[in-house]
């Protein structure tokens, strides 16, 4: 349902953002 279609975004949602501080750590790291 609904509520299910949204735990996914927000599941999807995370995955993007750790990704992405994890891309940012590793650029950090590399300055």
């Amino acid at each position: 349902g609904i509520d299910g279609l949204r735990a996914t975004e927000i599941i999807l949602a995370a995955e993007e953002s750790s990704k992405t501080n994890k891309s940012v750590k590793v650029v950090r790291n590399q300055v």
